[in-house]
């Protein structure tokens, strides 16, 4: 799916907690925020906790290209992280490499306030155009997506 800028209408965003960016969140925090938002969901299959923050790892290390430090991380509210995000730079374009929101915060706009917060921060401060992601068939997520204004690619 892409979303291109000149189609992305910017909302004002109520705030929604604080936003952390990658390298200041501790990496175990990180992946079990990471790791419960995709529990027995489409996207999960039988990773366990350390397959997760292999992962982040090797995300942060360039698996799908140079993260953007300013634009991925957690979002807290009221102490707890409930939301995360990765972006990175994949053949020339932003991609959001993997969004989650905690199990229990589902939901309760904390996934869509902090893709359009990351999206939006993109589009602020970078010359980028276009913002993508892959998303598996069937995955809730795609209505979401829509909503914010992705569009479905080949």
């Amino acid at each position: 799916m892409e979303l291109l800028k000149n189609d992305y209408i910017s909302p004002v965003l109520e705030p929604r907690g604080n936003f952390v960016v990658l390298d200041r969140c501790d990496l175990p925090v990180f992946a079990e925020t990471m790791y419960d938002g995709f529990l027995n969901t489409v996207d999960y299959e039988g990773e366990t906790l350390s397959e997760t923050i292999a992962f982040i790892e090797q995300t942060k290390a360039g698996l799908y290209g140079d993260v953007f430090n300013d634009f991925s991380g957690l979002l807290a509210d009221d102490g707890k992280y409930v939301s995360g995000i990765i972006i990175t730079l994949f053949e020339n374009e932003p991609l959001i490499a993997s969004a989650f929101t905690r199990r229990e915060y589902k939901h309760k706009g904390y996934g869509e306030y902090i893709l359009r917060y990351a999206i939006g921060e993109i589009f602020k401060n970078t010359d980028y155009k276009i913002v993508t992601l892959y998303v598996t068939d069937n995955n809730p997520a795609i209505s979401l997506y829509k909503k914010i204004g992705f569009v479905e690619t080949e």
